[in-house]
């Protein structure tokens, strides 16, 4: 078919992994890719294939937004589309001109007698948007009706974090990490910023996994401005979203905002108190869009289907223990804008204090776990991402960071079972340290057995606060040397001589032992510790 239309190397990845399965004999795959990386033109890409063997398409959307946002995208690959939705009929048009190559359809309106009306075998590939909501009734009546076809899945998020399991739905064929994504230069990079405003969800009640919103609400509600205070305090003025627990929070978070200075509106759907009107809605966001405003707040009314490039900060005002929930709020900033000099997207989360077993609040590292992040990195990158708050962090480093620590951890446990004995006499003298450091002292100008040029006073108490507990026998130039390179690894953070030294008695390699963090040194030689601890116990018995 003639368009323009550029394909991603990773579009035909998931394209072709996806008929891979179909043709293998699974009727139902899932794509993963994350928000802002072109689902709506990898179901046109699959159309495409899928027309090219005769089965002619229908593309599933439960809003409207994204009903209309797939029409527009699929007419650009030159198909024949129709609408399924409200008022427009492609079936009726069908019974005219006969059916379209794909139709367009609204899920709630594909019901009933509605639905009924279509033949059975009317389309021979369905493609369903947001597919993590594929287990509702609605969807399940849909895709229950038609038969004979294949069934694609798209999403970001395909994990609902509920009992409901969409992999009994689908064979995952493909997914493209968020990591992949920012190193590929396809979505903005994520900075993350604690706030150090400490806020108290001790005691609040659980409703299906996560915090019952009513208490929420009344928990968040008397600390809004101090919160709106402290969110201003990190993003200046960066263009923003956000998320709230509540349109009436949205309400008050976008009063605040005004009277601190920043222009900002809340948006809300129809219903409820602070309801509002698809005009007045659409009004708001045009502000933000034409620059009248610095932002928006919102609850999750603008989680899926709303996209305006420029936003560079995104708010947390809505703690949750549900991923997917977390990662539709902070995809509203991930999307590229070279046109607006947009460099990343700052994601501003608060210093939230939980009960002691609720440990899974979502962190920015969970956004990076697409199902093979190991738990004890999540852990410990959650936790130094917390230590670390007021800090503006990148999350990919922090997760490498995390693998690296847990790799020298589990290599160190492998070993932890005694000291070597090459090792039991290991002193803290200069030729000890520079030979355990890798520090090349030269023995006729560095060290002073003579007494002819000996290292200061002041040098010899400098090398015992670095760990040389013996440093008399330096000269002055090579205490000068060694103080050099153990200011640099103190300042590099790394373990000084006598962690070091103790990790060589307790059976750890060189290599590792010199290039642990002095942090890290701390929690092995615990280890080492509670594991000389648990073996004399086991002697007395």
């Amino acid at each position: 078919m003639g368009h323009n239309i550029e394909y991603r190397d990773y579009q035909v990845e998931g394209r072709d992994a996806a008929f891979r399965e179909h043709e293998a004999g699974n009727d139902s795959a899932c794509v993963v890719l994350p928000t802002g990386c072109g689902k709506t033109v990898l179901a046109g890409m699959c159309f495409e294939r899928a027309l090219e063997r005769g089965r002619k398409g229908l593309f599933l959307a439960h809003r409207e937004v994204l009903v209309r946002q797939a029409y527009r995208t699929l007419c650009a690959f030159g198909f024949d589309v129709a609408v399924e939705m409200a008022g427009e009929s492609a079936r009726e048009q069908a019974a005219i001109l006969g059916q379209p190559q794909v139709v367009v359809g609204s899920v709630q309106s594909l019901q009933g007698s509605r639905l009924a009306s279509w033949d059975r075998e009317a389309f021979g590939y369905v493609i369903v948007d947001e597919c993590h909501r594929v287990l509702g009734e609605q969807h399940q009546n849909t895709l229950g009706y038609f038969r004979g076809y294949w069934h694609l899945g798209l999403t970001a998020t395909p994990d609902r974090g509920d009992d409901r399991n969409i992999g009994s739905q689908y064979v995952k064929a493909y997914e493209y990490g968020l990591r992949r994504a920012i190193a590929e230069g396809y979505l903005a990079p994520i900075r993350t910023r604690t706030c150090p405003t400490k806020v108290d969800l001790r005691g609040l009640r659980m409703h299906g996994g996560d915090f019952a919103l009513d208490e929420l609400v009344n928990r968040l509600t008397p600390d809004m401005e101090r919160l709106a205070r402290a969110f201003f305090d990190e993003i200046g003025d960066r263009p923003f979203v956000y998320f709230t627990p509540d349109v009436g929070t949205s309400n008050l978070f976008a009063a605040i905002a005004n009277k601190l200075g920043h222009p900002c509106e809340y948006v809300a759907g129809m219903g409820g108190e602070w309801g509002m009107g698809k005009a007045e809605k659409e009004e708001k966001l045009e502000k933000l869009t034409g620059g009248a405003i610095q932002g928006v707040a919102c609850c999750e009314l603008l989680t899926e289907g709303w996209d305006f490039p420029p936003i560079e900060a995104v708010g947390i005002g809505r703690p949750t223990r549900k991923r997917y929930k977390y990662t539709q709020m902070v995809g509203r900033g991930t999307r590229q804008s070279p046109a607006t000099g947009k460099r990343d997207c700052l994601v501003v989360d608060f210093d939230w204090e939980a009960d002691p077993q609720v440990k899974d609040i979502c962190a920015v590292v969970d956004l990076f776990d697409d199902g093979s992040l190991d738990w004890e990195v999540r852990d410990y990158a959650v936790k130094k991402e917390r230590e670390r708050k007021g800090k503006s962090l990148d999350p990919v480093e922090l997760i490498e960071e995390a693998e690296n620590a847990i790799r020298i951890r589990r290599t160190l446990h492998v070993s932890l079972t005694g000291a070597r004995e090459k090792y039991e006499a290991i002193e803290c003298d200069p030729v000890g340290v520079g030979k355990i450091l890798d520090i090349g002292l030269n023995r006729k100008y560095d060290i002073d057995k003579q007494g002819r040029n000996p290292a200061s006073e002041r040098q010899k108490w400098k090398l015992k606060s670095l760990g040389v507990d013996c440093p008399e026998t330096m000269s002055k130039w090579g205490a000068s040397k060694l103080i050099t390179k153990l200011e640099k690894r103190k300042a590099d953070g790394f373990a000084d001589p006598r962690a070091v030294r103790d990790l060589l008695r307790g059976g750890v390699s060189e290599n590792i032992a010199r290039s642990l963090s002095a942090e890290q040194a701390g929690e092995y030689l615990a280890a080492l510790a509670e594991r000389t601890n648990e073996t004399k116990q086991a002697t007395l018995f």
